[in-house]
């Protein structure tokens, strides 16, 4: 996902800046790369994909190095780590929240 992309989408954005943070936390490296990934140091240890990516994109990636996660590609990725949320479920406990909580009325 190129940089134009992610802010049109800021649900991705998020994912990538908690990733970010977090790897310095526990005194990772991360290298931010959006458009030129065949340009990848050797050093690099695994790649995060984070974004929506089509069939042929997912193989460009898979080809750049071993060690792939794609984080929020919303189908099945056999042969792929792959981290994605629960947007059923979510929606069923915010449901839930919101009827125990006896609101009748509500907006979206």
């Amino acid at each position: 996902m190129d940089s134009n992309e992610e802010i049109d989408d800021i649900y991705y954005m998020s994912i990538r800046i908690g990733v970010e943070k977090r790897a310095a936390e526990l005194g990772y490296n991360i290298l931010k790369m959006t458009s030129d990934v065949n340009n990848i140091p050797d050093d690099v240890e695994g790649i995060l994909a984070i974004g929506k990516f089509d069939d042929t994109s997912v193989n460009e990636i898979a080809k750049l190095h071993k060690n792939v996660v794609f984080i929020g590609t919303n189908y099945p990725l056999n042969g792929f780590y792959t981290i994605n949320g629960d947007f059923s479920q979510a929606t069923e406990i915010a449901l839930a929240h919101l009827i125990n909580q006896g609101y009748k009325k509500w907006g979206l």
